[in-house]
């Protein structure tokens, strides 16, 4: 009698015990409580019309939004710059050809960087992500700085756009580590880097968060007259 009695008792523990795991496990995350969807204008010349708009999922911490003109020597080589980061993060913003401060950080950022007028530019392809991968190890063999630590280099189709994806992690002049993936395409003829930057290759989640802006990404060109 017993032996029955616990047969018949024992499907209702289980699902009693299903029943209060359920009540008791925690929701889970959801990206709204990650990511903030944000709109940005890509301005032709300084207050310029924009040239393009762009829709984009960032993280919540990054709470800050700088923008500005990065004058160089030569008015082709001025840039504009569109800055997401945390309010806890290096503000400075830098200008000229030469900037001797550099920002030391252990959080991370996305910096959106275009050429102000429209230099022709066609879309990129695959021959041109070997390009930029060997350009970038000659410049670091230039300076006798350690190798580049190569994670990525390929082209994606994003939002109907070519890009190009380079993703790796290097060792700086004090020896620190840090991560970037820039992410280059051409809009309305110009060149625009999408650069996610990370002053720790430790920092947490960086490239889930940065791969998850890139894949969020709406590109709206505007006619230009």
């Amino acid at each position: 009698m017993r032996i029955w009695f616990k047969f018949l008792l024992w499907p209702f523990m289980v699902l009693l015990g299903i029943g209060l795991f359920g009540a008791c496990a925690p929701e889970p995350a959801t990206q709204t409580n990650v990511y903030q969807q944000r709109t940005i204008s890509l301005n032709a010349k300084e207050n310029g019309p924009a040239f393009a708009r762009i829709n984009l999922e960032v993280p919540i911490a990054y709470d800050t939004l700088l923008q500005w003109v990065h004058y160089s020597d030569c008015n082709s080589c001025h840039r504009y710059k569109h800055r997401f980061l945390s309010k806890r993060n290096c503000l400075h913003q830098e200008n000229g050809w030469f900037d001797p401060l550099t920002c030391v950080d252990t959080l991370a950022r996305l910096t959106i960087t275009h050429e102000l007028e429209s230099t022709g530019l066609t879309a990129f392809d695959t021959a041109e992500v070997r390009g930029f991968v060997f350009s970038k190890n000659r410049d670091r063999a230039a300076r006798k700085a350690p190798p580049l630590v190569w994670l990525a280099s390929r082209l994606e189709k994003i939002d109907g756009t070519n890009f190009i994806i380079l993703d790796y992690n290097q060792i700086g002049p004090d020896r620190t580590s840090s991560s970037r993936i820039e992410a280059r395409s051409v809009i309305n003829g110009r060149d625009v880097i999408f650069e996610f930057e990370s002053g720790t290759v430790s920092y947490p989640d960086f490239r889930t968060h940065a791969y998850h802006t890139l894949r969020t990404l709406a590109i709206q060109s505007v006619p230009e007259s």
